[in-house]
């Protein structure tokens, strides 16, 4: 039997549920056993009511006679133009679902598509997926798909994509949240309801690209660095993700310490992120590899992204780190840390500290943690160092809580340092102690000429950046002090006197701090040869001082004439100042400040003297 149709203006239904073919034009001829229809053009409406153009089809059905499954097999092969969102509604449809399949979302889908497919249908109901042998062949054109991998959107003027039952080639030239990438993604169908996934991106991306795609080291990274990312995973997901960067043209910088890995400098960052099955992320397997720089370990993060347990075996940052940190958080919910190793520069720290620099806002997302250090030497402020530092450091709300610290400064002199804030961080109690004060002072970074002598520090307040209290030293040296040998140079009766080395037996100063000021409200110290009284104001942060005071010859002599009965107030003028005084005052920058004598307050009687004295504004 022969039979041969035109056809004109068709409604063909050839697999329902899909759309049926409308206003088709072609032809259909019957050969025996063989049943063929060829199509010219014809449309169909998408559920969704969009139309899709059929550019040409063909149904082939080599024989009518059913195999020994029971079925007639039909092969379509046909050309098809429409959205990308109109030829996913089709996609998905029964028997075929390919759209839920592969885990893409309709109505997050935009642009335009050319697709040509070839199908191997078995004509019986209850067709699945798993029984249509097909392949297909698209060009994506202007594609846009918002969270085609959790919160990424995906663009791209061109993307080719291959598909068969097995598996899905797509490959092409795409922007990942406006980030310009090559793209690679496979999924295999390895059996039935199972799928395997693997996304590869080459791409060069800087800090404010990779923000973008959800990884924030804006702080950290400058420059960008040419970079290829490996994703897999099963299902709809991507769960690990493996990272290899060239960060050799970027430079990568730790602000807190003060160290820097400058651009043109070699060195290579390999990590993979894994996702866990209870939210966790587990960034494992890192290293970051330099002259400089070794750093290699892995850190796990709970879903909120605070850290839960981590175990870096080198962290070598130049001459300014060398450190080992594991720890892991505890039942009762604090991350406890323990640091060991022989090298840590705090330098940077201790001068943002003390100029009121480092954050103190709280953070109540925070999780409580504690840091159990032990350091061969830690280093300060100009290289002072701090040899065998053990302590204990506690945050609260990212706030650091208490502090306990030891060590021996290089001269086997040891310091103790105790810093606490009470419940509720209602208030915080310092306390120091320190057998060599001009270590301990040249070690934060306050004062450089200071040598020797014993000190303690007693101070309170609301936080860290809020205290009043006093400190007591005793016994230490003054060596080449500019502004004490200028002044001593003022007074007629102290010229020539050896004034680079002065020897001190006591200092008494009661303070007030406000972030990086300091105001000093009364500061004695005095010694054999001289003493003098200052207050003023010290703006550490802005490095501008504003002082005044009285310096005092033969202090011990001098002084002495306070303590006579009735006479000895009138003479000396405060406590401590002694009969003959020369005001004076400093102002400026602490580098380079100004220095005003009064040399008529030299032959003033104490209580008159302070007619002379220069008032701070």
């Amino acid at each position: 039997v022969q039979v041969e149709a035109i056809l004109e203006d068709v409604t063909a239904h050839y697999l329902d549920p899909l759309p049926p073919l409308q206003n088709g034009t072609g032809a259909a001829y019957l050969n025996g056993d063989r049943f063929v229809v060829s199509v010219d053009r014809a449309s169909a409406v998408a559920p969704g009511g969009e139309l899709l153009a059929i550019t040409y089809g063909r149904f082939d059905s080599p024989t009518l006679i059913e195999n020994e499954n029971g079925a007639i097999i039909g092969n379509i092969n046909v050309g098809i133009s429409s959205s990308t969102a109109a030829a996913l509604e089709v996609l998905d449809l029964e028997p075929l679902e390919f759209t839920r399949e592969i885990g893409a979302k309709v109505a997050d889908a935009r642009g335009e598509v050319t697709i040509i497919f070839d199908l191997a249908v078995p004509l019986i109901d209850d067709v699945s997926f798993r029984e249509v042998q097909f392949q297909a062949g698209a060009t994506l054109r202007d594609l846009s798909v918002d969270g085609a991998f959790r919160d990424i959107r995906l663009e791209s003027t061109e993307l080719e994509v291959i598909a068969t039952p097995q598996r899905i080639d797509a490959r092409g030239d795409v922007r990942l949240n406006d980030v310009p990438a090559r793209a690679v993604w496979e999924v295999r169908f390895d059996e039935p309801g199972s799928r395997t996934n693997r996304l590869a991106i080459e791409t060069e991306a800087d800090a404010d690209d990779l923000n973008r795609l959800g990884i924030d080291i804006r702080d950290y990274l400058t420059g960008s660095a040419p970079m290829a990312l490996e994703a897999r995973g099963t299902g709809s997901s991507l769960d690990t993700i493996e990272v290899q960067a060239d960060v050799s043209g970027a430079e990568i910088a730790f602000p807190a310490i003060g160290w820097s890995k400058p651009s043109g400098e070699p060195a290579k960052l390999d990590f993979v992120v894994e996702r866990l099955d209870n939210g966790q992320v587990r960034l494992r397997e890192v290293s970051l590899l330099g002259d400089r720089v070794t750093v290699t370990g892995a850190i796990r993060f709970d879903p909120d992204g605070s850290i839960y347990k981590v175990d870096l075996s080198q962290l070598q940052l130049g001459e300014a780190i060398s450190l080992a940190v594991n720890g892991a958080r505890r039942s009762d919910g604090v991350l406890a840390v323990k640091v060991r190793g022989s090298e840590f520069d705090a330098g940077e720290l201790l001068r943002r500290e003390i100029a009121g620099e480092l954050p103190i806002e709280p953070d109540s997302q925070a999780r409580p943690a504690e840091i159990d250090f032990a350091v061969e030497r830690v280093r300060g402020a100009d290289g002072t160092p701090l040899l065998g530092a053990k302590g204990l450091i506690q945050l609260r709300e990212a706030k650091v809580e208490s502090i306990d610290l030891a060590g021996l400064f290089a001269t086997e002199q040891g310091l103790k340092l105790n810093f606490r804030v009470g419940g509720g961080g209602s208030s915080a109690v310092v306390r120091i102690d320190t057998n060599d004060a001009g270590e301990f002072i040249r070690f934060v970074g306050l004062y450089t000429r200071a040598h020797g002598g014993s000190m303690s520090v007693r101070a309170q307040g609301a936080d860290a950046r809020s205290l009043a209290g006093n400190i007591q030293a005793r016994d230490f040296t003054i060596r080449d002090e500019p502004v004490l040998v200028r002044v001593a140079q003022g007074s007629s009766r102290l010229a020539g006197r050896a004034a680079r080395k002065v020897k001190f037996s006591r200092l008494g100063l009661e303070f007030e701090r406000q972030g990086g000021v300091l105001n000093i409200k009364e500061a004695l110290v005095g010694g054999p040869a001289v003493g003098a009284s200052v207050r003023g104001r010290v703006d550490i942060a802005g490095e501008q001082l504003a002082l005044s005071g009285t310096y005092i010859p033969a202090y011990g002599l001098n002084a002495a004439f306070g303590a006579i009965p009735l006479f000895g107030p009138i003479l000396s003028g405060r406590s401590g100042e002694g009969v003959f005084g020369m005001t004076f005052g400093i102002e400026g920058t602490m580098s380079d400040p100004a220095i005003t004598i009064n040399p008529m307050s030299t032959i003033a009687p104490g209580l008159l003297r302070r007619f002379f004295e220069f008032r701070q504004q």
